[in-house]
């Protein structure tokens, strides 16, 4: 979060860490298609489309940049946990649930 991260995106993801992430503002994100990771390479620049809306359907498009490709990802969240996530995280949620 302090480092300016926005999402992870792996094959897989712990609870625990998925937890802390959501808490935190950070998408966690998971490969549609396990097979799309050993598309990616360091450095390469990725871009997220329409990650409001998409959080909203529990998938977010990917595109590398780098390379000229498109992949899928999922959002694993409950509903609840997608709203944490609209907000900002869970101190920006609990906030904004107060001033209500």
């Amino acid at each position: 979060m302090y480092l300016g991260v926005k999402a992870v995106i792996a094959k897989s993801m712990a609870r625990i860490h998925k937890n802390n992430l959501i808490n935190h503002g950070v998408l966690p994100l998971i490969f549609a298609d396990k097979e799309d990771y050993d598309k990616i390479s360091l450095g390469d620049q990725l871009v997220l489309s329409d990650c409001l809306e998409g959080i909203r359907k529990k998938e977010i498009q990917v595109t590398d940049k780098t390379k000229r490709f498109t992949f899928k990802t999922v959002l694993d969240i409950s509903d609840d946990e997608a709203e944490v996530l609209l907000a900002g995280g869970q101190l920006r949620y609990i906030k904004k649930q107060i001033q209500a």
